[in-house]
């Protein structure tokens, strides 16, 4: 049977992991199999593993290699993966981004004061500018409208890529939405868009806010260069909720 991976640490952040992962698997029909990398059960864990019915399987080994050797077998659909309390001068989430540039199956980041969620009804999918990677963005429509969830996207332009309008700004601005929907957005007829202009990371974690979204879902490009996924690391440092990170070719 498919499993949602979920890695975990010897934290209470472990719980909402655990948490976000038994909401997905239902939705694929998988399991959740939780997975702590130590060298022995941690106290911590163990607590929430029992508060919640679920067993934990602990391994030892890097983090990084230990999970990617498991979440390379067939049956693993996704990961869950907590992004612990690093220290100030340390971007957190550094497992899950590691992890996303090597894997090619979607990795939930879930930030350590994320709420409990038991179930997920709302995705919001963000693109900035004109999408240079589409594919990326037909592959986290495809994952959340199998599962029937509610599609949301946000669409944020600066001032320079945004288009130009005439006076007809409401008929023009609705055109503008109807067609890229219509192009990056493929298999979602019940799709919502929201168009911000601005700051990305900004507008779309001001969006989820707004629109009470459960996950955002990025698109991640699978290389080590610095300067690529800048957006999807900003919103990754900041969010209150989990993040997606869907790669791209």
């Amino acid at each position: 049977m498919s499993r949602i991976l979920a890695a975990v640490d010897d934290s209470a952040a472990a719980e909402p992991v655990i948490a976000l992962a038994e909401a997905i698997a239902p939705l694929f029909g998988a399991t959740t199999d939780a997975l702590h990398i130590a060298e022995a059960e941690g106290a911590t864990v163990r607590a929430v593993a029992d508060t919640r019915g679920v067993r934990v399987r602990t391994s030892s080994g890097d983090p990084v290699a230990r999970l990617a050797i498991e979440c390379e077998r067939e049956d693993v659909l996704a990961v869950v993966c907590g992004t612990g309390r690093p220290p100030p001068s340390t971007p957190r989430g550094e497992v899950a981004v590691a992890l996303a540039t090597t894997l090619d199956k979607p990795i939930v980041v879930v930030p350590p004061d994320a709420p409990i969620i038991d179930a997920v009804r709302r995705v919001l999918m963000a693109i900035k500018g004109t999408p240079s990677k589409p594919r990326a963005l037909k592959r986290a429509v495809e994952l959340t409208a199998a599962s029937g969830l509610e599609i949301l996207v946000v669409h944020v332009d600066d001032l320079d890529s945004m288009p130009s309008f005439s006076d007809q700004v409401q008929y023009e601005t609705e055109l503008y939405a109807q067609q890229l929907l219509a192009r990056y957005v493929i298999g979602a007829p019940h799709a919502r868009l929201t168009l911000r202009i601005g700051d990305p990371a900004a507008e779309i974690l001001a969006t989820a806010d707004d629109l009470r979204a459960d996950v955002i879902a990025v698109g991640w490009q699978r290389t080590t260069e610095p300067s690529h996924g800048q957006v999807a690391r900003q919103i990754i440092q900041r969010s209150q909720i989990p993040v997606l990170l869907v790669a791209t070719v």
